[in-house]
């Protein structure tokens, strides 16, 4: 295994990057938006309350990987990083489903064609 200090300062920054981002993401809610951007601002709300439990599991496994014993090191560095790439997964996703003229489900929402697609 690499150097067990080396391994519990990578998973404090990924822990610190991962607080970043759920952040960066509940900025994007709009104080007192518009009617028309209450729907979003729910959105927001509720894909950061999702980052936050899985930040919570996250925190956990860090502490883990700090607390822990150098012969146990391997595997709760494992068990950390596994989670992590869920976190960054489940990030990828909620910031596709915030894109502008992103369905509910990350998809891009096209126009329909113009003159019902007839030419």
């Amino acid at each position: 295994m690499r150097d067990p200090q080396r391994s519990r300062e990578q998973a404090a920054q990924a822990l610190n990057r991962a607080a970043e981002a759920i952040d960066a993401l509940r900025a994007q809610a709009v104080p007192e938006p518009a009617p028309e951007l209450r729907a979003r601002n729910q959105q927001v709300r509720a894909l950061s309350r999702q980052l936050t439990h899985r930040y919570h599991w996250l925190a956990e496994l860090q502490r883990t990987v700090a607390l822990g014993d150098d012969a146990d090191l391997a595997r709760a560095w494992s068990r950390f990083f596994a989670c992590y790439d869920d976190f960054l997964e489940a990030l990828r996703q909620a910031r596709n489903e915030l894109e502008p003229g992103a369905g509910p489900d990350g998809v891009p929402v096209a126009d329909p064609p113009a003159n019902g697609g007839e030419r």
